[in-house]
């Protein structure tokens, strides 16, 4: 009982704001001398951990005493989770603030631990070639604590011979419950190397043919008098002949999901509790123990930089914000004007923000934290063709071109697949008796429901099944794009099941919309590298403007000091403030008995971006001439001092801005 109690508290304290471990930190100062520091040019594309790993390593050797490389935590699969620390010069890394840079949670998105790793190698290199350029000042003056691939087992389903496009990292969870791990997962039926979409003729079934694009899929509008035709489910078979398919496959849990933040209980994919993994435990123990840190930059499938949170939606307290506080909406719409400018970036997928590590970050630690999926080919110029799949592993098998589609998309079988399952269900039930629905004999819905004339859906809904194959307006933008590139959808074709017939395999082949090709990370990372640097010269700079002083009788001045912020950022955002983060404290070093007026030690809850400043006054004993120093700290910008002497300031002079 009493080991419950220590986790439950461990769990309170992460989820809020008032739980400081670790140091007060201190603003640095850029030394004049900088250590030398050999270029470190990583290979290419993407890489299986072995490589990855090496890669690190080498980049942190490399980068002498301006790198430092730890393990944060192992993994169900006894892989590592490693955090690198960057700061040059000789302050102390925890005396200054710091932005945590994140890839690699979302194991869907490989491109996002390869571009954080990308980063850190562009930013040392840059401390050497350039010695008074951004990335120099950037790494004598701030710590950068990158954890480039943060669910290594995950990810490396891509690098799988057969990828299926996971999100749950490699945990073995019973997901049916039958005393038996990982046993029934999804199945290569049609011998392409790669997990698609199954469909499935069934009356009972809820989905049917897109009229307007036959590769697509849409629900059936039932309130229009139309049927459904086809089940959808992931491609594979019984394997345990539980009666289920693709109920128990490898891995279980989803380390984005698992966060306090609007945490999501009772689903297998969400973990048994919050912070239930090695990785994501350990990861809310380094944020907490560093509470340095001034800001967050996630890369993965999430997205509050492109298209701005409305800060609307709350949950049933009425006080806690799903997304953004309202109170800054204004900085992130701002930030995400320059953001898009920096990185041309015009959309993404996004997703649900319940559990996500961004969300915890911003709602729960009231840290300022931007979240990119860092590719969107949707907009924009008409992509190069490609005559591979670049966005695939080198294991994956050759995409099929432009007329190759168009002509297997014709010769393919008419499109069948079973309903997508919820999320809270880990398998689908197989069709008991597959019923062909010949299509003259398809029930003809009403006509003003079909055609061109329907509104389309925007998205899926975060159904990743549904994501594959649905006729969104998302879904025709990528299959337009598969269409220019020549790759990325595979058409329908037919396939032989051994209990559920004929049925047909396709949809957009895994990792087709969440990867960019490899021959674009290099150009992310430079655009990211940008945007990192910009959110270090955005931190708050909070100061002491020049003193007041004014005699206000025998022995007693009336001292007046000015806080203020020579950031962008706030020293609190709103959601900081409604945490109640410990605010900006100054107190006089003196004797208390000394302080005749004013409290000994005055709180700031905030101060403004932009030159945002605060008035603070004391009475104070002391002789003429006599020092008095004044310190503020906060546990996120550390201590600074100021020292007053006690004669009369002269007119037109003190309380600088």
């Amino acid at each position: 009982m009493a080991q419950r109690i220590c986790g439950l508290a461990l769990v309170a304290c992460l989820g809020t704001s008032g739980c400081a471990l670790g140091q007060q930190s201190a603003t640095a100062q850029r030394p004049q001398s900088q250590p030398a520091v050999a270029a470190a040019s990583a290979p290419a594309g993407y890489h299986p951990y072995a490589e990855f790993v090496e890669l690190l390593t080498q980049l942190a050797a490399r980068a002498g005493p301006a790198a430092k490389l730890e393990t944060l935590a192992t993994t169900a699969a006894g892989r590592a989770v490693h955090v690198l620390q960057l700061a040059a010069g000789d302050q102390p890394p925890e005396q200054r603030q710091a932005i945590l840079l994140l890839g690699g949670l979302d194991a869907e998105q490989p491109a996002a631990s390869e571009t954080a790793l990308n980063v850190a190698r562009r930013l040392l290199d840059a401390l050497q070639d350039d010695a008074d350029g951004p990335a120099a000042r950037m790494l004598h003056e701030r710590t950068l604590y990158i954890v480039p691939r943060a669910n290594p087992d995950g990810v490396e389903a891509y690098f799988a011979g057969v990828p299926d496009e996971r999100r749950v990292n490699g945990r073995p969870v019973d997901e049916d419950r039958d005393g038996i791990v990982d046993e029934d997962g999804p199945n290569d039926l049609d011998g392409d190397r790669r997990i698609g979409v199954m469909r499935v003729r069934d009356a009972l079934g809820e989905w049917t043919i897109d009229p307007d694009e036959s590769r697509l899929m849409r629900k059936a509008d039932r309130a229009a008098g139309e049927r459904g035709e086809y089940k959808l489910m992931w491609e594979g078979v019984d394997d345990d002949g539980d009666g289920l398919i693709n109920e128990d496959g490898p891995g279980g849990v989803d380390d984005d999901r698992n966060w306090p933040h609007f945490f999501e209980p009772g689903l297998p994919e969400t973990g048994p509790h919050q912070l239930s993994e090695p990785q994501t435990r350990a990861l809310a123990e380094f944020v907490v123990a560093h509470p340095n840190i001034a800001a967050a930059v996630v890369y993965g499938r999430h997205d509050n930089l492109v298209n701005v949170p409305k800060g609307k939606e709350q949950g049933p307290d009425g006080r806690s914000y799903r997304d953004l506080h309202p109170d800054d909406l204004p900085l992130y719409e701002h930030v995400s004007q320059e953001f898009k400018e920096r990185t041309k970036l015009g959309g993404s997928n996004g997703a649900r923000s319940a559990g996500a590590l961004y969300a915890w970050l911003y709602s729960q630690r009231g840290i300022p934290t931007f979240a990119t999926s860092l590719w969107w080919p949707l907009d924009g110029e008409k992509p190069a063709a490609a005559s591979a799949p670049s966005s695939q592993p080198a294991s994956a098998p050759a995409t099929q071109t432009a007329a190759t589609r168009a002509a297997e998309s014709v010769a393919a079988e008419p499109a069948s697949q079973p309903d997508a399952a919820p999320a809270s269900q880990p398998g689908t039930a197989p069709v008991s008796q597959p019923v062909s629905v010949p299509t003259e004999a398809r029930p003809a819905p009403k006509p003003a429901a079909r055609g061109s004339g329907r509104k389309r859906p925007e998205a899926s809904g975060g159904d990743p099944l549904a994501a594959r194959v649905e006729a969104t307006e998302l879904g025709l933008k990528w299959l337009k794009y598969s269409d220019e590139r020549g790759a990325g959808f595979r058409a329908w074709t037919g396939v032989d099941h051994p209990t559920l017939g004929r049925v047909e395999v396709g949809g957009f082949v895994p990792y087709f919309q969440t990867t960019p090709p490899a021959e674009e990370l290099d150009a992310i990372a430079e655009r990211q590298q940008a945007f990192v640097l910009q959110v270090s010269e955005w931190l708050p700079q909070p100061r002491f403007g020049d003193p007041r002083v004014k005699a206000a009788g025998a022995d007693v001045w009336e001292i007046e000091l000015r806080l203020i912020n020579d950031g962008y950022l706030p020293t609190h955002l709103a959601i900081a403030r409604q945490l109640e983060n410990p605010p900006i404290v100054v107190r006089p070093l003196v004797e208390r008995a000394r302080v005749v007026g004013g409290r000994p030690m005055e709180r700031v809850a905030n101060l403004a971006g932009g030159g945002g400043a605060a008035g603070l006054r004391w009475l104070v004993r002391g002789a003429v001439g006599e020092r008095v120093e004044f310190r503020a700290s906060n546990r996120v910008y550390g201590e600074w001092n100021v020292t007053v002497t006690l004669e009369e300031t002269p007119a037109g002079g003190g309380v600088s801005r």
